[in-house]
């Protein structure tokens, strides 16, 4: 039986797994997962990282930058208490730092900036 299903199964890899990943992110199939997500779980940020197959924290923006594109068009239904770019400041700042600390961030906006001297 082991040599059947190493004949069927081949052996999983951190290369596969990162080939896998390049094909995926930014992909249509991600694109309908994050919304997916963002359905199933009432619009709640770090349900929908948890949600998504190899989501990691610095995808925050790219994920909001989906589901806000989706509201627009009408292919999403807004969920949970507040769905305006404000309201997802902090998980956004969140996922600007990973970025960041992965060499991919973007510089903070002015009013993040600015939030952040008023909560400190």
């Amino acid at each position: 039986w082991e040599e059947y299903f190493r004949r069927q199964f081949p052996e999983v890899t951190l290369e596969r797994i990162e080939e896998f990943a390049g094909g995926y992110r930014g992909s249509a199939e991600e694109e309908g997962h994050v919304l997916d997500a963002y359905t199933g779980h009432q619009g709640e940020m770090d349900e929908i990282i948890d949600g998504v197959m190899l989501a990691r924290e610095e995808d925050r923006l790219r994920f909001r930058e989906i589901i806000d594109k989706a509201l627009a068009s009408g292919k999403v239904a807004p969920k949970g208490r507040d769905t305006t770019p404000k309201a997802w400041g902090k998980g956004a700042q969140k996922g600007r730092n990973a970025a960041a600390a992965a060499g991919g961030g973007k510089k903070k906006a002015p009013e993040e900036e600015e939030a952040e001297k008023q909560d400190a």
